[in-house]
């Protein structure tokens, strides 16, 4: 059940820090 739970956390925190990456790229650019 804990396995399941941090999976789910997993899934839905990965958009968000990909979210944040392309935004800091697009306002920084390298």
């Amino acid at each position: 059940m804990l396995e399941l739970l941090y999976t789910a956390l997993l899934y839905l925190i990965q958009p968000l820090i990909w979210i944040r990456l392309w935004v800091r790229g697009r306002k920084a650019p390298a």
